[in-house]
This record gives C-alpha cells, sequence and structure tokens, in this order.
C-alpha cells in the first residue's frame, strides 16, 4: 500500500476509534493496538511530512469527552506515563515529573498494573468519602460517581 493511502486508512481507524473511546464510552480496540497504529501513522507523516493533514490524529490530544458527566478538579492530577514504551521514554517522563516534584528521583516508585479507565482519586471531607470523579484528563475528569461509590460501599471511611 502507497504511504498515502496508509496514512489516510490510519487516519480513519483512528478517529473511529477515538468516537468510540472518548465520544460513545465503548472502546473498539485495546490501548496497546491503538499505540501501535497511532506509530505508524506518526512514523508516517514524519517520514513523508506532505501526509500529515490539520485533522490528524498526531496533531491532538484526546478528544472531547461524553456528555452527561459533570466536571470535577482533581484537588491532585493524576499523572500518567504517556505511553512510555521504551527505556529512553521512560527517562525522559521521569524527567518531565522531576521538573515538577524533584524529589521523585530520590523517593523509589511503587508499581502496579492499570487497566485503562480504572484509575480513581478518592476524596474524603469529614472522614466520610465524597462522589469521587472518574479518570478524564489529569485535572478535569468526568464524573461517575455512582459506580464508584457502589464499588466502595465498604469502604465509606479511610482505613484507621
Amino acid at each position: 500500500m502507497k504511504p498515502a493511502a496508509r496514512a489516510a486508512e490510519l487516519r480513519r481507524i483512528l478517529e473511529r476509534a477515538n468516537h468510540a473511546y472518548y465520544i460513545l464510552d465503548k472502546p473498539e480496540m485495546s490501548d496497546a493496538e491503538y499505540d501501535k497504529l497511532f506509530r505508524e501513522l506518526q512514523d508516517l507523516e514524519a517520514k513523508h511530512p506532505g501526509l500529515q493533514t490539520p485533522d490528524s490524529p498526531t496533531l491532538r490530544i484526546g478528544g472531547d469527552p461524553a456528555t452527561g458527566f459533570r466536571k470535577h478538579r482533581h484537588l491532585v492530577p493524576m499523572l500518567s506515563l504517556a505511553n512510555a514504551f521504551t527505556e529512553a521514554e521512560l527517562q525522559e517522563w521521569e524527567e518531565r515529573n522531576a521538573r515538577l516534584v524533584p524529589e521523585v528521583k530520590t523517593a523509589g516508585y511503587t508499581l502496579e498494573v492499570k487497566i485503562d479507565g480504572a484509575a480513581v482519586s478518592l476524596t474524603y471531607e469529614d472522614g466520610v468519602l465524597t462522589p469521587p470523579p472518574a479518570p478524564c484528563d489529569s485535572s478535569i475528569p468526568k464524573r461517575r460517581a455512582p459506580a464508584v461509590c457502589a464499588c466502595s460501599r465498604s469502604r465509606s471511611r479511610p482505613p484507621a
């Protein structure tokens, strides 16, 4: 397939995936599959700059969040690895975080498996769990309080 045709196909696939993920809240492919296609498009556009269109998914961050969710600002931003796949990308991520909080280089790390969309930031007010937000972007997420609260009923107060 010629580069122009492949770039057009990748844009179409990625746009459909973005719509399904951000608007319909029904992902059609895994994050790994999406990232592979996204990087393929990035590589094509880097090798053939004339193929990059103003509406390319490589020029946008995410999509519009689904409607019907109240906005909520996290007290502390929820940061991510930003798709670090190599040791060099992981080091770049650490450098970005060290600019925000220099102690990250000496504090150590705790690693856990992450299921996309499963990270939440819980807030307790006067010792009682308040309706928590769900992730969207790192500072103003969609709010899915009922589902999270239903899962958190046995932990409505922080552990002593």
